[in-house]
């Protein structure tokens, strides 16, 4: 554990050190490879859920069994519990998908990217950017997760142009978009 995480836990740093601290440590920019805008996304949303986390009550039954202090791996979690509690919530779900993003634990869910294509509330292009923004960790294997999602949530005509987009950008995501496209334009 890092000594920043033990601090906070002993209470000798604020959240606002831990938070920042934590975050610097998912290397997001690399992660995001230097698309300023996506970066500051991920954070927010992040940040935003931090804070809802700190807000909720410590005697809500979210915090059962806990230490009660928010942290980011209690994120997921607690994304979790309020999709439960309010399956349609697309702060939660949009929460979800940035968490496992972030950390690389995958983050084409199709339960969290259906709150958010029912509310409206879907980008295309972050899901097609992070699904690019992820290929390099999965080669060829990744297509099919994301092909499924798209399939699953009927948007393959909408999905095309923004393959298309990533493509005319960055010329080394023609091996991903090339593969991509033909799986969904099957059938």
């Amino acid at each position: 554990m890092s000594s920043i995480k033990l601090q906070y836990i002993r209470g000798e740093t604020t959240q606002a050190e831990y938070l920042c601290h934590t975050l610097s440590e998912l290397h997001l920019a690399d992660l995001c490879r230097g698309d300023s805008e996506l970066e500051k996304v991920i954070t927010t949303e992040l940040e935003r859920g931090f804070s809802a986390l700190d807000k909720l009550d410590r005697n809500d039954p979210f915090w059962h069994h806990s230490n009660k202090l928010p942290t980011l791996p209690k994120l997921p979690d607690y994304a979790e519990y309020r999709l439960k509690t309010e399956p349609n919530n697309s702060d939660a779900a949009r929460l979800l998908i940035c968490y496992a993003f972030a950390t690389g634990s995958g983050h084409l869910d199709l339960n969290a990217w259906t709150v958010l294509k029912n509310n409206h509330a879907l980008d295309l292009t972050f899901l097609v950017d992070t699904a690019w923004l992820s290929s390099p960790y999965w080669t060829n294997q990744y297509i099919p997760p994301f092909v499924d999602l798209v399939n699953a949530l009927e948007l393959q005509e909408q999905v095309l142009p923004e393959l298309d987009r990533i493509a005319a950008q960055h010329p080394d995501a023609l091996e991903w978009v090339a593969p991509t496209k033909t799986e969904l334009q099957k059938d």
